[in-house]
Order: C-alpha cells, then structure tokens, then sequence
C-alpha cells in the first residue's frame, strides 16, 4: 500500500476552469489516484482530463434544495428541537443527513462525499489529499515532503492571521459553535480547510466530525465556508489524533490570499516562489493576484 490519493469535488466548473489543475497535477510528478466528484451536467467538462486512467469520476444526482430563507427556517426549527430533546438527537441523524446533503451548498457537501467515497477505499491509499479545485496548482508532487505515519497535516495561511482578526471566520464559528467556542479558537492562527492531507484513518475522522457538525447546524448548511468552523474545532481542540500544523511559507501549501506580497515571486518559467528560494508544492488561492494568474495560465493551459 503505497500510492496516494487526491479527492477534490467541483462543480459547475467549465474544461478551462479545470484546466490549471488537472494540467499543473499532470506535470507536478504525481503518480497516484485522483477521485473527482462532480454534477452529472458537469462530466463533459472532464472528458479531457481523464484518459490517463488514473481518474475515477464520481457523479451524482443534485436534488432540488428548497428556497435559502426555508432551508434556514425549517433547519433551525429542526435544530431546536434535537437541542431540547437530546434523545431525539442520536435517532434522528440519518435524517438531518440527508436534510443537510440535499439542502447544503456544494462547499458543505462535498464533506459527506469524502466521506461515504473514503470509506470504501481508505484501505487502498497510504495518504490522502483533500483539495479545493478552482484555484489550486501543483508545482511539484503535493506529497514530497517528510510525511509521518498515521498523521494528519493542517496548512495555516499567513502567520499574521488570527481567527478573531478576520471577520468571516469569526462569523462562521460563532453562527456554528456560539460564542463560547470564537472565544476559545479566536488567538489561534487561521487555518485553511481548503487542503488538508493525511492518512485515510484520521482524514474519515476529519469528515465524520465535519458531517455531524453540519447535521447538527442544519440552520446554516447553506452557508458556503462555513465549515472552517469545524475544521478550526478539530485543529485547535484536537479532536484527532496526530495533528501537524504546517507553517503557510514552509514550502507545502502556500495559501496565497493572507500571504504578503513580498513574501513571493514568480519564476521566469511561471512558478509561484517563496521568499525567493522555495517552491510550493501546492498553491492555493493563486486567482486573487492577477500577476501569479497570468503566470500560472501561461504555464498549465
């Protein structure tokens, strides 16, 4: 058991939005599985990207959410009354599940996918990659660097983020966990859950706890980002074992939306470079500078 996974959802996305990734992930050295979950309207878009044989498509069928104002209606009465009924609570999660995954964003969805997917093939994979699509590059195999057995990875974005100074995390936590728990994670730095990498023991731990706290908030399970909430919940309290928390320039994950801009440059050859030795693994959130956007669509599309 050697090779590693990359388990990415998208959707909507065209076969030029696709391009970047599948492109830079081709080049990077990476020998693995890709698993790639998306709509059935939106399989044509990969019918480019698949013919190395090492992609394995996951459609599935989107149910027709109800309107955003009823969906938050309906699922906070659903919460109040699991919260005043603790019983009810265990016996009713299939259901808020299945509440959660029709009604939830994609963003929150994908959660339960990575979930019910891993689940039947952890036992194949060595390490697991969980990544945004979008706005992700590879410059090298996102799986070079010193990965410790049954271990699971987390990135930071910048090092003067923290979660109380941003005003979207602070939102999203207090919205899910209430005030007690922003108080509690605030003075931590910013974590992205937007790329996590681990063993498939400990990355099925992450989505379980991801999946119970989206069914347990169903008043917000259409609101996109919002699981950083748990995700900070899981890295700062621990909630899995053998955590390592990773440093944004340290040459893994570079996250750049936090990142400052003389902290990286870009090579003549269109690679994204950290404080001028250092070449990411993975970039992430490459599309809020337009520089590194043009450099990286001339590289990989």
């Amino acid at each position: 058991m050697n090779k590693n996974l990359i388990m990415a959802m998208g959707s909507g996305y065209t076969e030029n939005d696709l391009a970047p990734f599948f492109h830079s992930l081709k080049q990077s050295g990476f020998q693995g599985d890709i698993c790639y979950i998306t709509r059935e309207q939106d399989a044509s878009a990969l019918s480019n990207f698949s013919i190395d044989g090492n992609i394995s498509i996951h459609l599935f069928h989107e149910l027709r959410p109800m309107r955003k104002n009823r969906i938050r209606k309906v699922g906070k009465l659903i919460d109040d009354i699991c919260t005043r009924f603790p019983l009810l609570r265990k016996a009713s999660l299939p259901f808020r599940e299945k509440y959660a995954f029709k009604n939830a964003c994609a963003h929150l969805r994908r959660h339960f996918l990575f979930r019910d997917i891993l689940e039947t093939v952890a036992q194949g994979y060595q390490n697991v990659m969980m990544t945004d699509v979008r706005d992700v590059v590879f410059q090298r195999d996102p799986f070079d660097f010193d990965i410790q057995p049954e271990s699971i990875y987390y990135f930071l974005e910048a090092e003067h983020t923290r979660i109380h100074s941003c005003e979207k995390n602070s939102w999203w936590i207090r919205e899910m966990l209430g005030e007690d728990a922003l108080q509690r994670l605030g003075p931590n730095h910013i974590s992205c859950g937007g790329t996590i990498i681990g063993c498939p023991k400990i990355m099925l731990m992450h989505f379980k706890i991801t999946c119970e706290s989206i069914a347990n908030n169903l008043r917000v399970c259409n609101r996109a980002g919002i699981d950083q909430a748990p995700h900070h919940l899981i890295v700062w309290d621990k909630l899995v074992p053998n955590i390592h928390v990773i440093p944004n320039r340290a040459g893994i994950i570079l996250t750049m939306q936090t990142t400052k801009r003389e902290h990286w440059s870009i090579s003549e050859d269109g690679l994204i470079v950290v404080d001028g030795d250092k070449i990411p693994n993975t970039v992430h959130q490459y599309d809020r500078y337009p520089d590194a956007t043009k450099a990286i669509l001339a590289r990989y599309t």
